[in-house]
């Protein structure tokens, strides 16, 4: 069931002024429940105050730093006993006002919630006024749009208002659809304080914003963010992902010298590794591993800037968590030898999980540290696709692993992985995410292909599940356009040796070489003259998804080009119909003609983790911009440009069934937030056909199905909530 403020078993609230008091709720709230504590402390303009985090609590959303009036607290924990009814609340730098309400709430999902950076279960980088803002003022929101990962979540505003003198602040007129559940307020000789608390049900990944008015105008602040529900699915929001699609492992790691850049496709290679045309799973290429007696493997690492890591193109720091799912297979015969298939290291690889193919057993193994291994439930195959789901937590000295294996990965298998025993070992150390990697480090002797790999840092996208990752290249039929001046870009071919005068032919020719050389026979755009704000605009092919497949992320990939090695900038952008995203600023990359370099980006808000849904009209509207640049001395440009989707095949179920299964419904449904991508209608043999009725964001429909008929109808919904009904009627009996 969706969260909502039927959840919230009891409140309370209340007050007192000096430097201690305490929380309470009238009834000891059940163990495992979550316990919720809003605090406002009033200040007096002056002194430094704050309400410290109470014994066994989260701070959850805090924004005390540089305001000294009205300053909101959000303060969370699980119930471990469930005989505590009292918290004490213990105030610094002198004694203050202080106002607060208490909540239990049963169902939302508080499981190894270790802080405010680390997406598990509260989002906490939402809702923070500027710190410096200490003005009086009529009305306050939330942060602009921060957005829910979760399916099912409950969104929470926290309003303090502090009044000039010792009228108490009215707080009221919120937007939309948020509920007010708690309110109180207090006052003494000098000044009077208010708080009160919103919620807001979500249901589907989707931008929150809260709006309060105050009378009379007074210090007004808010904190805000989102708990989910206990098993509420996430959306995908990867971090990076690799599908192969670029055709070539050469220079796979070189890419821009600019910190502002993104990364190449991988961090770091080890041997040689190679990517071929050999029973890739999806697309056209597939990543192979292969050595006699030696180390080989690829690496997505987590850097600081100036470097850039895949494992922190959106945000940093590291990652505290790491989720991801990839796809092995070993032709012809299964390894000799026991080798590493994969491993993610939390600082250094003894302090990191290592997957394991285990020759005696035939089994996969999944290893932390030096601790017990624990063996897959059963044996794995040659010549066939094995995907992996791993989840892991270095957070705490006792590190844990999930992992579920789908033993058949072939495209068009749909059984589901199969949940295996979660390995752990303590005394280990507690890090961040450093290093996801897949093959072997030690000399090994085998050959393994990889394919379809990505990684998410929130550990509630865990399990992935199965993903596809193809590419879209230019469209061959798509018409490119400069915005601009047209004689500020030219088509190269024999590597600049020719510069033609621009043409959007001649750029989809251009750009369409995959794999992309570079050398004699590297064709391209460049820009030719400084223009910081104008570009090439490059559609990309498409791929409708439903009603089989629903959309999940994006990559782009850019081979980069410039006539010479001299210093001179180019930038990137990426658009999807709506807005721009992704975005590479104008910079020196320190690329040439005679090296292959590359620029990567998630299709994902620049500067933070904010997701980016992916929908069917944004993969249509999928466009490269190239240009902005400032200098253009030497020529600058690009080769090649592509990029990967990561799409998830839909589940399948029956919804309706009409004479014993003679007429039926199926719905293909998104894996992970419920969108109907599409309906399958089937009717019997002879004369009786049926009508199939949907109501679609309000849209009444009718579709009639001849009789002896699978039909198909595309519904693409994005959300749970665009379809609200679904019903069959057949023709009448004769």
């Amino acid at each position: 069931m969706p969260l909502s403020t039927d959840n919230m078993l009891q409140v309370k609230t209340g007050s007192f002024e000096g430097t201690s008091g305490s929380a309470t709720l009238d009834v000891a709230p059940t163990a495992g429940n979550t316990i919720v504590i809003a605090v406002g402390i009033a200040g007096d303009g002056v002194g430094t105050f704050a309400v410290t985090k109470p014994t066994g609590f989260e701070k959850a959303v805090t924004n005390a730093g540089g305001i000294k009036r009205g300053i909101p607290y959000t303060y969370m924990k699980a119930s471990a006993s469930g005989s505590e009814s009292s918290w004490t609340l213990n105030v610094t730098g002198g004694s203050q006002q202080v106002v607060w309400a208490a909540f239990e709430f049963e169902a939302v999902d508080m499981f190894d919630f270790l802080g405010v950076d680390f997406n598990d279960g509260v989002y906490l980088d939402n809702g923070f006024v500027p710190i410096s803002d200490s003005a009086v003022v009529a009305s306050r929101a939330t942060d602009a749009s921060p957005t829910s990962e979760s399916y099912n979540a409950l969104a929470f505003a926290v309003f303090v208002a502090t009044s000039v003198d010792t009228t108490i602040p009215v707080i009221s007129g919120y937007n939309g659809n948020w509920q007010e559940v708690a309110s109180v307020s207090r006052t003494n000789a000098t000044r009077a304080i208010a708080l009160t608390v919103v919620f807001l049900p979500l249901i589907n990944v989707e931008t929150f914003q809260c709006t309060a008015s105050v009378s009379p105008s007074s210090y007004f602040y808010v904190v805000s963010g989102a708990v989910t529900a206990i098993a509420a699915r996430h959306a995908a929001n990867f971090e990076s992902c690799f599908g192969a699609e670029i055709g070539t492992a050469t220079s796979i790691t070189n890419t821009s010298i600019a910190s502002i850049a993104g990364p190449a496709p991988l961090d770091t290679v080890v041997g040689s590794p190679a990517i071929v045309t050999t029973t890739p799973r999806t697309g056209a290429y597939c990543l192979e591993l292969s050595s006699v007696a030696a180390a080989e493997c690829v690496t997505w690492n987590s850097f600081n800037s100036p470097a850039r890591g895949n494992l922190n193109m959106t945000t940093s720091p590291a990652p505290p968590v790491w989720v991801e799912r990839f796809h092995f297979y070993c032709p012809t015969v299964l390894p000799v030898a026991d080798v590493e298939i994969a491993s993610i290291e939390a600082g250094s690889l003894a302090n990191g999980v290592v997957i394991w193919y285990r020759s005696a057993s035939q089994k996969i193994g999944v290893k932390i540290g030096t601790g017990t291994e624990v063996l897959s439930d059963a044996v794995i195959v040659a010549d066939q696709w094995i995907g992996m789901d791993i989840g892991y937590d270095p957070r705490k000295t006792t590190h844990i692993c999930d992992w579920q294996v789908d033993y058949n990965a072939n495209i068009g298998d749909t059984t589901p992985g199969i949940p295996q025993t979660q390995a752990t070992t303590s005394s280990m150390t507690a890090a961040l995410i450093s290093i996801a990697r897949l093959g072997w480090t030690t000399a090994k002797t085998a050959t393994i292909r990889y394919d379809d790999w990505a990684g998410s840092r929130d550990r509630k996208t865990y399990p992935i599940g199965d993903i596809n990752i193809r590419p879209l290249k230019v469209d061959p039929a798509g018409t490119p356009t400069v915005s601009g001046s047209e004689a500020n870009f030219k088509v190269f071919t024999s590597n600049g040796g020719t510069l033609s005068t621009w043409s959007a032919a001649g750029t989809r020719t251009a750009l369409d070489d995959v794999p992309p050389t570079i050398g004699a026979s590297s064709d391209g755009v460049t820009q030719v003259a400084s223009a910081s704000s104008e570009y090439v605009e490059i559609p990309m092919e498409t791929f409708t998804s439903a009603p089989d497949h629903v959309a999940k992320g994006l990559r782009w990939y850019a081979a980069l080009w410039a006539s010479s090695g001299t210093s001179a900038t180019l930038g990137m952008r990426f658009w999807d119909g709506v807005s721009e995203q992704g975005a590479i600023p104008a910079a020196d990359h320190g690329f040439d003609n005679t090296t292959l370099m590359w620029i990567t980006r998630m299709h994902t808000e620049v500067g933070g983790d904010k997701l980016i849904q992916m929908t069917q009209d944004k993969v249509d509207a999928l466009a490269a911009r190239v240009g902005f640049s400032s200098d253009a001395a030497p020529d600058t440009g690009i080769h090649c440009v592509l990029a990967e989707l990561v799409t998830q095949p839909v589940v399948v179920y029956g919804t309706i069934e009409g004479e014993s299964g003679a007429f039926s419904v199926y719905v293909h449904q998104d894996p992970l937030s419920g969108a109907v991508a599409g309906y399958t209608v089937t009717t019997p043999s002879g004369t009786r056909g049926a009508t199939l009725f949907t109501t679609i964001e309000t849209v009444d429909a009718e579709d009639y199905v001849a009789p002896n008929t699978i039909w198909t109808k595309v519904i693409g919904a994005d959300d749970v909530t665009k379809v609200t009904s679904v019903g069959l009627t057949p023709d009448p009996a004769e």
